[in-house]
Formats: structure tokens, C-alpha cells, sequence
């Protein structure tokens, strides 16, 4: 069938009994290559105009966004009045 479509599962037949024929022991062996890499400012990771741009935010500038998630939390309740850290 052109473009690897099949339209029966007899026409899967020779393929399925090929790699049933494989040994119990023999496993098909699979390699992962990781091809990201991290997203960071001021790196050509795209092409011009369209890079990624990082806004950072430390613990001091998400006080308003982490309470907004827990009515009634005060900035007095978190761990020495710090927030999450968010990129």
C-alpha cells in the first residue's frame, strides 16, 4: 500500500509474525537524545525576533499573585515573609 497505509489487518500479518518470531530475550534496544536545552535571555536559541524572553520574579515581588490563591494568608504567615520565586 503506498505511503505505509494499510487497509486490513492481513496485510499487518508478515510484519506482526516477523517480530513475533524475535527470542523472548532479544528487546529492541531505544536511545533517548534530549535536544532541548534551557530557555534563557540573551541566547540565539530561535530565529531573530522571535527568542524566548524570561521575565524573572523573586520572593519578593509575588506577594500579591500567592495570596490571591489563599483568602485570608498575610504576608506575615509565609516563611520570613517571602513569596514563591517564579520564571
Amino acid at each position: 500500500m503506498p505511503n505505509g497505509c494499510y487497509s486490513s489487518a492481513a496485510e499487518l500479518a508478515p510484519a506482526r509474525d516477523r517480530d513475533t518470531q524475535r527470542g523472548e530475550n532479544e528487546h529492541m534496544t531505544r536511545t533517548f537524545i534530549d535536544l532541548s536545552i534551557p530557555i534563557e535571555n540573551d541566547v540565539a536559541s530561535d530565529p531573530p525576533g522571535l527568542e524566548p524572553k524570561v521575565h524573572y520574579m523573586n520572593h519578593q515581588q509575588t506577594h500579591e499573585q500567592l495570596l490571591g490563591f489563599f483568602p485570608g494568608l498575610e504576608k506575615s504567615d509565609l516563611p520570613e515573609g517571602e513569596s514563591w520565586a517564579v520564571e
